[in-house]
């Protein structure tokens, strides 16, 4: 099956192009459905605007995102690369740490950022699944308390969490709650619920 898709789609856009891939046999969020494709390179997007304000290391994520979905390089993220790499093949750099950015800042708590990258995604996942429940659900500390029960953390930190992964590109709870009866919430609650 050929996926269309356009990067300069809106989030409902690829949406509906998802609503029309599965209907026609596609699996739903597979690595080749349009609104994958489409939030993939969203991502590469928001890393340049971090590449461009000096975290070097998001270059890495955006080349990986390209080898994962076989994208041909934006142009931005070809550049970077062989600036990056030039350093390296003139024994310019000690490491490549210094060419590509640390993958964690000094003075990270790396117990800390893990648990955060193993959790993050499961929370926010697990907030909407309960708006899609219940659409009268409030948005409120008693949310973040039941679900910080369910993963031993504070709800100051569930909070932190889906801010987090809103920030990265997913959907603001208020934005679901608002949306419930859009067709991609009903394609997620007949998948997440069932």
């Amino acid at each position: 099956m050929d996926i269309l898709f356009n990067k300069d789609w809106t989030q409902e856009e690829a949406w509906e192009a998802e609503v029309i891939y599965t209907a026609n046999g596609g699996a739903i969020l597979s690595i080749n459905s349009p609104a994958t494709r489409w939030h993939a390179l969203k991502r590469i997007d928001g890393y340049q605007i971090r590449y461009d304000e000096g975290e070097k290391f998001v270059l890495l994520l955006s080349i990986g995102i390209c080898a994962e979905f076989n994208f041909i390089m934006p142009e931005w993220v070809a550049d970077a690369y062989l600036k990056s790499l030039d350093p390296i093949l003139r024994y310019q750099c000690n490491d490549l740490n210094e060419a590509f950015g640390s993958p964690t800042p000094k003075g990270t708590n790396i117990q800390a950022t893990r648990k955060k990258y193993e959790l993050e995604g499961l929370v926010y996942l697990y907030a909407r699944d309960a708006i899609l429940k219940d659409p009268q659900r409030t948005i409120d500390a008693g949310l973040y308390d039941e679900i910080g029960k369910k993963f031993h953390i504070s709800k100051t930190t569930v909070q932190e969490y889906c801010k987090s992964v809103i920030k990265k590109g997913c959907v603001p709870l208020s934005e679901v709650k608002r949306n419930i009866d859009s067709p991609r919430y009903q394609i997620l609650k007949k998948l997440r619920l069932t």
